[in-house]
């Protein structure tokens, strides 16, 4: 059985704005962390790159789900 690789998940607060990371908010939502990045990349999820991870602040993440759905609806099968 193949074992997944453990991530941490950092959330961070500073002088009371909680910042979140790319894995801590893929969690949330139960989607993969790529999706968070694409949708990073795209300027639909604005994050500031501190180091070698992605943060975001909390009401940049509540101006994101104001606009937009991070899962994508499922097809219907045949």
């Amino acid at each position: 059985m193949k074992q997944r690789k453990k991530t941490k998940e950092i959330t961070v607060e500073i002088a009371g704005i909680k910042l979140y990371t790319t894995q801590s908010i893929a969690n949330t939502f139960g989607v993969n962390v790529v999706t968070i990045l694409r949708h990073i990349k795209k300027g639909d999820l604005k994050a500031r790159l501190i180091g070698h991870k992605y943060f975001i602040t909390e009401g940049n993440l509540k101006d994101f789900l104001g606009t937009h759905s991070i899962v994508k609806p499922h097809k219907k099968r045949r």
